[in-house]
């Protein structure tokens, strides 16, 4: 397996990379500045460079709802972990919603107050969709492949496509379950980048 990251191998892999880069390099820059910048202020530029920046600014379990600018973030949230696993195939995003159906779907239902277990965050999510994944199945056959793998795992709750893919993402409520999940997978999947690791905490 290479010792890398699914960022480093110079495919889109779905996980926010670009976007938290950003917000990094724009914390960086705001704590060089000899003015203070409030949170708000940096916030609204973070949303000019990306959907995603603002919420890995605050980077911290939240909601996101709009494009990206309505960010509530979460007091409570499971400890969890996940898997993650890239078949190290590119795909490219604007290919992706090209092939997407339909955007007028219907909005995502209410998170369970207060969120404190793992199986419930599982019912939550499987309440809902990416609907990014049957157009990016199209294009990379191998990502259904990787969701069903994942789903047939000890202690999996759930698995899906991370964002506009290919990475492919397990949740597991036990850290030993989700490594052990990795394990065998780097086993089956050679080739592949994968990684365990647990769901950050609220701050």
């Amino acid at each position: 397996l290479p010792q890398r990251r699914a960022s480093e191998s110079g495919l889109a892999a779905g996980l926010g990379g670009g976007s938290a880069d950003a917000a990094a390099a724009l914390r960086l820059m705001a704590s060089l500045g000899e003015a203070e910048i409030g949170f708000a202020e940096l916030s609204e530029v973070a949303l000019s460079l990306g959907a995603y920046v603002p919420a890995c600014l605050v980077s911290r379990p939240c909601e996101m709802r709009g494009v990206g600018e309505i960010i509530h973030q979460l007091h409570t949230f499971p400890a969890s972990h996940i898997v993650l696993v890239n078949p190290l195939q590119p795909v490219i995003t604007a290919d992706v919603f090209r092939r997407l159906q339909s955007r007028t779907n219907p909005p995502l239902p209410p998170l369970p107050q207060p969120l404190t277990r793992p199986a419930q965050l599982g019912l939550w999510l499987g309440e809902t969709r990416n609907d990014l994944e049957p157009p990016a199945i199209a294009l990379v056959p191998v990502i259904g492949d990787l969701i069903a793998d994942l789903g047939r795992f000890d202690g999996c709750i759930l698995a899906r496509m991370s964002g506009s893919g290919a990475t492919v993402f397990g949740l597991f409520g036990s850290a030993a379950k989700a490594h052990q999940a990795a394990h065998d997978l780097r086993d089956t999947h050679p080739g592949f980048w994968v990684a365990a690791a647990p769901v950050l905490a609220p701050g």
